[in-house]
């Protein structure tokens, strides 16, 4: 061992911190998951005042619901019995739904007075993000995943579910994705015209609402006064105005629908105020919606069994219609309820090249039931529609020209008719120049629960295998920085995450990696206090070799001391190395902390 120290100069020293993972696999039982690794479970020593306790590495896991109810807590009488039980949802494990539900609000960029108003359209990592009427959280404790979990390591599976990390915040259904890869529906979102989504209503259930709707992906231009909101999730400015719908969350696997009462006003100026009048939609017109070219559109529908009387709009009530009835143009679509005669209760989609009509009828009638999707495609190569039902193809048919298309704006929930009132323009007291104002009926009583609007002609392949839920793979988000996973897709088939399944993720913690730069110059550390060179210990006197020009000791290990010469550190060589006498030698010792 040498008898020379060296002091470390500032640049010899490094300290890089980097990122470690450690992957764990946790099996979620009755709310409770428990850490596995080998076939064991991990436990950690616990100390509680003087106790020491042996807790598992658990993973906790809740139902969250927005609840309406009073918000009272339970009482308990002095010797622990509930005297009062609060009205609000519970738990399996005793915690209230809503308390969770509110507690992850802000995760969600959401007003908590009012959760369908977001504050903030980008959402967390510049992600859509949408929050429903009830949610699954998995809450993984820090101790587990350290500074956050690692993106893109989350895997959930169980009875029906294989839910997976996208990297980007959300949670993805892989059997969806892997559907959606075969079934031809791929890069949609670029296609995408118009995509309404209701889920975000859920605490206005069963209230008559007048609302406007945001965007994902582009700026909102609508009057954000109104605070009730819904999301359109193409990448254009849509403004979307509706107008005293009636959110429904009865219908689990669909998620928030809306209903149209169908009622038609009774005085004329209300059928020309939108304000006044029953439940509508107005989508206006951009050039994204002219369909000139290809194009598909998928609704999802569920009719009442009494249709209203339809007025001056004929034997149909109207779903949704491109018709401007002001000017009598082409129209590229009106799909319609058949009221009476032998075809009631059947599906009718017309277009119009200004002069010639094409319909189609659908075989079946339309469910008052279930809710069905009814799609239409339009070929603007071959002038050719399909209508489909519920991804059977049942009717097709050649419109006569190309122009079949206008500039009005998309009417949802009824049609627009003309009574012949006129009313002046300008602010002149003898102005002349009037414009006939039109008024809606034709009103449509039922339920929708999505509409969308492709600028692409999908294939049958892909029309077939259009169902709900198909075009969005997100079933919910992952909070990576504070181990929380949200499931908050309302389909049934994801009803039972929180209650088993098995989860794995990798966290992320920090370590540090400790290096030092050992610098030896030629002349240094050629002396060597290992006893195995004397050769008589009465004299002191060395071996032989130890004197002739090509001995110098080899280097074993190389110790690290602090300030006060206490050793902290001991490096190692895998072998011995000679010390040489003819040039500078520099090892480097990392460990790391």
């Amino acid at each position: 061992m040498s008898g020379i120290f060296k002091k470390f100069r500032k640049g010899d020293i490094q300290i890089t911190p980097y990122e470690a993972h450690k992957e764990y696999l946790v099996y979620v039982n009755n709310y409770t998951g428990s850490y596995a690794e080998v076939n064991y479970e991990q436990w950690i020593i616990d100390s509680v005042g003087n106790t020491q306790l042996v807790k598992p590495l658990n993973v906790y896991a809740y139902d969250a619901e927005f609840d309406s109810n009073y918000f009272d807590p339970d009482i308990t009488g002095r010797y622990g019995q509930i005297t009062y039980a609060s009205p609000m949802a519970k738990t399996t494990n005793g915690y209230f739904k809503r308390s969770i539900h509110e507690s992850i609000q802000g995760m969600y960029y959401t007003n908590p007075d009012d959760p369908a108003y977001t504050l903030d359209n980008s959402g967390y990592e510049k992600e859509f993000r949408v929050l429903h009427k009830s949610a699954q959280v998995l809450s993984i404790p820090q101790r587990m995943f350290g500074d956050s979990i690692e993106k893109g390591s989350i895997v959930i599976t169980g009875s029906g579910f294989n839910i997976y990390d996208d990297g980007f915040g959300n949670l993805i259904d892989i059997d969806i994705q892997t559907e959606v890869l075969t079934s031809n529906i791929v890069n949609l979102t670029s296609s995408i015209a118009l995509s309404l989504n209701f889920n975000e209503m859920y605490n206005k259930s069963g209230k008559e609402i007048t609302a406007h709707s945001i965007n994902l992906l582009a700026k909102d231009t609508a009057d954000i006064s109104n605070k009730t909101r819904f999301f359109e999730k193409s990448k254009y400015a849509n403004k979307v105005e509706a107008y005293k719908i009636i959110p429904n969350t009865g219908s689990v696997n669909e998620g928030t629908v809306i209903k149209f009462d169908g009622v038609t006003p009774i005085t004329s100026g209300s059928r020309r105020n939108l304000d006044e009048h029953s439940s509508l939609i107005k989508v206006r017109h951009g050039k994204h919606l002219d369909l000139r070219d290809d194009w598909t559109m998928s609704i999802r529908v569920k009719a009442d069994g009494v249709q209203p009387s339809s007025g001056s709009a004929g034997n149909d009530t109207y779903i949704i219609t491109k018709y401007d009835n002001i000017r009598k143009t082409s129209y590229p679509f009106a799909i319609s309820l058949i009221n009476t005669g032998a075809d009631a209760g059947k599906i009718r989609f017309k277009t119009s090249d200004g002069g010639n009509v094409l319909e189609l009828k659908s075989a079946a009638v339309l469910s008052t039931s279930n809710f069905e999707n009814i799609e239409v495609t339009y070929d603007a190569t071959i002038r050719e529609y399909k209508l489909y039902h519920n991804g059977s193809n049942v009717a097709t048919g050649t419109g006569n020209s190309a122009k079949h298309h206008n500039a009005s704006d998309i009417l949802i929930g009824g049609k627009t008719t003309i009574k012949g009132h006129r009313e002046k323009i300008g602010k002149a007291l003898y102005a002349t120049r009037a414009e006939s104002k039109p008024e809606y009926d034709g009103k449509f009583a039922g339920e929708l629960s999505e509409i969308e609007i492709l600028n692409t002609k999908l294939s049958s392949t892909a029309i077939t295998n259009y169902k709900r839920y198909a075009k969005d793979i997100r079933v919910g988000n992952v909070f990576y920085n504070h181990g929380l996973l949200a499931i908050t897709h309302q389909s049934s088939s994801y009803a039972n995450v929180a209650s088993e399944c098995t989860l794995s993720f990798r966290n992320t913690h920090t370590i540090f990696e400790n290096e030092f730069s050992c610098h030896i110059k030629e002349r240094e550390f050629g002396y060597t206090t290992n006893p195995s060179i004397i050769d008589d210990d009465r004299f002191g006197s060395l071996k032989s070799f130890t004197t002739t020009s090509a001995w110098s000791p080899y280097v074993t290990t190389i110790g690290l001391y602090d300030n006060n010469a206490r050793l902290v550190a001991i490096g190692k060589l895998s072998q011995p190395l000679k010390k040489s006498e003819d040039y500078d030698t520099t090892f480097v010792v990392r460990f790391d902390t």
